[in-house]
């Protein structure tokens, strides 16, 4: 009787940390972001939200931290909605990231303005009538002018106008790792007309290709002046809650929000940096909303 009660014991005590420590381990997907998320080439893991993953991490000391497998954002979106328990350390808030996700208080500020764009080769501007502000849905009403974006969203007013467009044959939706280095080939192969992207995305990419001097930018009538917020994201369930209101806590705090700053502002012009400090500790300041219980 004696060895079956230690015998149970022992298998007790194997079993439990188990269990304790899947609910303390925090997995973080990868995606190919650059210059957020950066997986490949001379800036590997030196992003913006590579960086400031390291602070996330140091403020949730408490749990251990996984490094998860290379996946894209559609990916990302149905594993939360499956409840699994991964983090990601910047997403916008839109319906779709609402509905699947619990969200923190703002991480940081995208360093470029305006956020979305649309990007095109110089030598094609005349077909945008040589102006560097459009509206998108204008745009989209000319059938002829070949479209590119990425599967994984744009916040929910660009959606919103995307959707209404779903399957006509001049918008061109590229999906899986590495979709808007792709859709950049296609552009410079003459296959896309412009594509649709983060300003900052566009000019990293190009750059990476020796072709930044080829593209110009023109800025969206309808995000004209927007600021990129971006939130810690994780599942929709009690685990998810949890790590948010962790998280937020952590990035309240006037330490966390000066080194994320100082990360961020790595990558913003020099010449523009003191307007964007004001710019990215204002939103930090007046932008509180999070998902979960203060």
């Amino acid at each position: 009787m004696k060895k079956i009660a230690i015998v149970l014991m022992l298998l007790f005590v194997g079993f439990y940390p188990v269990k304790s420590s899947a609910q303390k381990t925090i997995t973080w997907p990868e995606v190919d972001f650059p210059p957020y998320d950066i997986q490949s080439g001379p800036d590997k893991d030196k992003g913006i939200l590579n960086e400031i993953l390291i602070i996330i991490q140091q403020g949730l000391s408490e749990y251990q931290h996984e490094r998860g497998d290379l996946i894209n954002f559609n990916r990302m979106w149905k594993l939360l909605q499956q409840g699994e328990k991964i983090c990601y350390p910047g997403v916008m808030r839109s319906r779709n990231t609402e509905s699947i996700g619990h969200l923190s208080v703002p991480v940081g500020v995208a360093p470029y303005i305006p956020s979305f764009v649309f990007i095109i080769k110089k030598d094609k501007s005349h077909l945008f009538e040589n102006q560097s502000v459009l509206s998108l849905k204008d745009v989209l009403k000319k059938s002829n002018l070949h479209l590119g974006i990425a599967s994984r969203g744009y916040g929910s007013r660009i959606n919103a106008i995307l959707d209404k467009q779903k399957g006509e044959s001049h918008i061109h939706v590229r999906s899986g790792s590495g979709n808007f280095s792709a859709l950049m080939e296609m552009l410079f192969k003459d296959r896309l007309d412009y594509v649709l992207g983060y300003s900052h995305e566009a000019v990293y990419q190009a750059k990476l290709m020796n072709r930044e001097n080829e593209i110009s930018i023109i800025n969206i009538t309808e995000t004209a002046g927007d600021v990129i917020v971006g939130r810690v994201i994780c599942p929709k369930t009690d685990w998810g809650r949890k790590i948010i209101k962790k998280s937020n806590a952590f990035l309240k705090k006037k330490q966390s929000i000066q080194k994320i700053r100082d990360i961020v502002l790595k990558w913003v012009n020099p010449k523009l940096r003191e307007d964007f400090r004001k710019k990215f500790d204002d939103v930090i300041t007046t932008d509180t909303w999070t998902s979960v219980d203060q």
